[in-house]
Parts: structure tokens; sequence; C-alpha cells
């Protein structure tokens, strides 16, 4: 299951054009401890439970205009 979640990040970061930090989708997508913006977050440093609850936060911001 966790290969299928990086895969199908890195698919959405390629739509996204790297969650570009000036989209009013991402701008404030912060992830980790040390609140990394999402275009610099290395997923596969994520536990399985992180990486899950990530990965459903992306895809609700890819739904938001």
């Amino acid at each position: 299951m966790r290969e299928l979640f990086l895969k199908e990040i890195e698919q959405i970061r390629i739509k996204e054009n790297n969650f570009p930090k000036n989209s009013t989708k991402w701008w404030i997508f912060t992830c980790g401890k040390d609140k990394k913006h999402i275009s610099e977050f290395d997923f596969n440093e994520c536990t399985d439970e992180e990486l899950t609850k990530l990965y459903n936060k992306i895809l609700k911001n890819c739904n938001k205009i």
C-alpha cells in the first residue's frame, strides 16, 4: 500500500507542477516535524500512518479550486 501511495503522490506532484508555493491550494501546506513545505518534503521519510494521513490531505487539497 505504501508504494501505491508514494506513486500516486508523485503523479499528483507532476500534475500540480511540484506543489508551487504561490498556488492558493499549496501555499500553506506543510509536512513533518520540521514543517517543510510540501514541495520540499520527502515522503519516503514518513511512517505508514503519517503517509496515509498526508495522502488523504493531498487528495482533499487537489479537489480545491
